[in-house]
């Protein structure tokens, strides 16, 4: 099992239960991961950044009642940056694996 990763904990229902800015809905639980990725884009160039997403990822409990739409919906934001890969892939997602 490999070390918990904050971000993915942030964006699943049952490992995220708070209730700030931060959590609470789906677009609070994807808040986390924009500031993150906006502020790194920022500071180094966003063409020196890029995002790895897991949807559906099981490991260390984590679970999302709707992985695909949550995971959609943060490469639906207007990242700009390197590459975006998503593992396992998203066959309905325009975004995933290519840079915007």
């Amino acid at each position: 099992m490999r070390a918990p990763c904050p971000i993915q904990q942030f964006l699943a229902e049952n490992t995220n239960r708070r209730t700030d800015r931060y959590g609470s809905s789906r677009n609070g639980r994807l808040l986390l991961a924009i500031d993150i990725v906006t502020s790194v884009a920022a500071a180094v160039g966003a063409d020196r950044v890029g995002l790895r997403i897991s949807p559906d990822n099981p490991e260390n409990e984590i679970a999302e009642q709707d992985p695909q739409g949550t995971h959609r919906a943060l490469l639906d934001t207007t990242f700009t940056l390197s590459s975006v890969a998503s593992t396992p892939p998203l066959p309905t997602c325009a975004h995933a694996g290519r840079a915007r």
